[in-house]
This record gives structure tokens, sequence and C-alpha cells, in this order.
């Protein structure tokens, strides 16, 4: 009597083990990315853009990944600091303007300082002094006014 083994039964039940050909997906059922990876890529992206000079591209793309996916602390955050780059102050004020709104802990001093900043280059001393005042008053313990 032969004594088969238990693997070979099974793989002899299974088939061969080659993998089926990879079929493209269906129009409309294509793979989404999660957000954090959208988000990654899409930095990824404006670095590249922003290290060969081309910054306003590098704005006008995260402009479109804000309008298309909506608020995203971290692609806001890398916009705020490109429009300072770029010196763009009223559109930095609109942008950490919106953080406001779409996110309550946005009045962290770095976006504070920011918003100070395009305040004050915009000739808007008073509001830029309010801002930084924001900054003691909310935030007493920071030690890198």
């Amino acid at each position: 009597m032969r004594r088969i083994l238990p693997g070979l039964v099974l793989l002899a039940l299974l088939g061969p083990a080659s993998p089926a050909p990879a079929q493209p997906p269906s129009p409309g059922t294509e793979e989404v990315q999660p957000p954090a990876a959208r988000r990654m890529e899409a930095l990824r992206r404006t670095e590249q853009m922003v290290v060969q000079g081309r910054l306003d591209e590098a704005i006008a793309f995260l402009e479109r990944r804000l309008a298309e996916d909506g608020f995203d602390r971290e692609i806001s955050r890398r916009l705020a600091r490109l429009y300072r780059d770029a010196e763009r102050w009223e559109s930095l004020e609109a942008l950490l303007l919106r953080q406001r709104e779409e996110d309550p802990t946005a009045d962290d001093v770095a976006n504070l300082r920011l918003l100070a900043e395009a305040r004050f280059e915009l000739g808007r001393e008073k509001e830029a002094h309010e801002a930084l005042q924001q900054i003691l008053d909310e935030h007493p313990d920071e030690s890198s006014y």
C-alpha cells in the first residue's frame, strides 16, 4: 500500500501554483488611495517641484489638492509655508483664517506667528500686534516667541 503525503494530496486538489494574470480594474472601480497615502504623495511631489524651483507650480498643486480633497492640516501647513516663501500675504492670511474655521486647534504658535507676519506685510500692524498678543495670552508657556 502506498502512503500519500497529506501535503501532496492538498497540492493535487488545489492545482498548479501559478498565479492568475492580473486584470486591470474595471472603469469606475479604480483603487482609491487612503488619505494618508495621498497626503504623503502630494507632499513628496511638492518637494520635488520646490527643489526644481517650480514654486508657483507647487502652490497650484497644493491648492488643487485642498480643493479636491477638502481640508488637510499637513497639506495646509505646507501650503502656508509656500505662500510665505512666495510672499503671497493675502493668500497666506486667507489660508490661515480657513484653517481656524476647519480646525479649532489651528491657532498654535506657528500659525499665529505666520498670521502676524502676513498682516504686518500687508501694512496692518494693529492686527499683526493682536495676533502676537493672542500668542502671549493663549500660549504663555511658549518660550520661542
